[in-house]
């Protein structure tokens, strides 16, 4: 029997607000090696703590590319995340939640794809009788979201798994406001790069950010503990290129034509 349109819309509207595959933190110490480090630039570390966040996230946001790899954890569940990121928006990658569910990620131009198994849905729906007409209508296809798709000034445009395409939101613990309060940690390595620590406290946790004390200030690690979303989230590959390869339509389904935003279509509109 066919899925109705406004139910499998429900369903995909509901398992975009996944708030636990954004953020970007951490519950156990980042892995470095501790000790002095040499060839240092007086430029980074002599600046305040604050003054080396913000250079760090300048720099690190003006990257033409990079890729971010780790893990957070969300209402007590570890997701992995192996994310390449543009200065453009554009991204490709994947977030595994184990028992959760694992979703692959792209997103091109503004537009996102997410490709997700059963168990992905089923733990970010809302609505549990839904979940089996939109895994049947995304079997073996990817959940097209063009820009303006999802409703504005409701929940479900707050988040959704494209959110971890958003460099700048990935770094908002690291903003000005939020480290006002922030110190100098030790000088140490990180993957064999000089590297200088920042520590701040808010929200219930301990934010380290690991900066590249060689060169531009990239910011290589970000470490939290304790607070909400902790863990661990290592960047490099800065300026390298990388592709993203966007699924073929008839491979994909329009949430905006699900939705009935103007100009969506849909390579499948029904699920037998």
């Amino acid at each position: 029997m066919p899925v109705k349109k406004s139910t499998v819309a429900a369903a995909l509207v509901g398992a975009l607000v996944v708030t636990g595959l954004t953020g970007c933190s951490d519950g156990h110490p980042a892995k470095t090696a501790h000790g002095g480090s040499r060839g240092t630039d007086d430029r980074v570390t002599g600046a305040s703590a604050r003054g080396m966040a913000e250079r760090a996230v300048r720099a690190t946001k003006s990257a033409r590319s990079l890729r971010m790899t780790g893990h957070l954890t969300s209402e007590g569940e570890r997701v992995d995340v192996d994310m390449a990121l543009a200065r453009s928006g554009d991204c490709t990658g994947e977030a595994d939640a184990g028992a959760k569910g694992s979703a692959r990620i792209r997103q091109e131009d503004g537009t996102g794809y997410v490709e997700a198994d059963d168990s992905f849905w089923k733990a970010v729906s809302h609505n549990g009788r839904n979940v089996a007409g939109a895994s049947r209508l995304l079997k073996g296809r990817w959940l097209k979201v063009p820009q303006g798709a999802l409703p504005s000034g409701t929940t479900e445009a707050g988040t959704d798994p494209t959110s971890l395409c958003d460099l700048g939101a990935l770094l908002a613990d690291l903003g000005p406001d939020r480290m006002r309060q922030a110190s100098k940690g030790r000088k140490t390595t990180v993957d064999g790069r000089p590297a200088v620590s920042v520590v701040s406290k808010q929200d219930g946790g301990t934010t380290t950010a690991f900066i590249a004390a060689k060169g531009k200030p990239y910011l290589l690690r970000i470490a939290k503990k304790g607070g909400e979303s902790p863990g661990v989230m290592t960047f490099g590959g800065f300026g390298k290129p990388f592709a993203v390869v966007t699924p073929p339509q008839s491979r994909t389904v329009d949430l905006a034509e699900l939705l009935g935003v103007p100009g969506g279509k849909s390579s499948a509109h029904t699920a037998g």
